[in-house]
């Protein structure tokens, strides 16, 4: 009995103790406490990814201006490179003249080949005939 009357005592003195931490908000200042360092941890750790956030929309808006800036540049070469664009154009279709006008030229000159030719022989046929009439 007397293991029993210690579990007893020992149950009694832990009731006690219990009730006399309650009674003091002993336990409720532990708890308190604890959850206090808890979401503090997770606030400080939401501070930090919300800084890391932070830091990269600005990296973003950096880079967006750079781009815009970047595609400024390369639509005022655009349109400074317009008229050579023109100019090419133009010359492209120049070009493409000068090979029809040369093409025609080659035409002509066979056209008067064949039309001295042509002449050659009417004159030697009007020779022969005049020897031979």
């Amino acid at each position: 009995m007397p293991e029993e009357d210690d579990n007893i005592i020992k149950r009694t003195v832990n009731s006690v103790a219990e009730l006399a931490g309650r009674a003091s908000g002993k336990e409720l200042s532990d708890r308190v406490d604890a959850f206090t360092e808890t979401f503090g941890e997770i606030i400080v750790g939401m501070h930090h990814d919300i800084e890391n956030q932070k830091r990269t929309m600005e990296d973003a808006a950096h880079r967006d201006n750079d781009l815009a800036e970047r595609l400024d540049s390369l639509e005022k070469t655009t349109k400074a490179l317009a008229p050579a664009a023109d100019v090419g154009t133009k010359l492209s279709r120049v070009t493409d003249t000068l090979v029809e006008l040369q093409s025609e030229i080659v035409s002509a000159r066979k056209r008067q080949m064949l039309m001295v030719i042509a002449l050659v022989v009417i004159a030697i046929v009007s020779v022969l005939a005049a020897l031979f009439l």
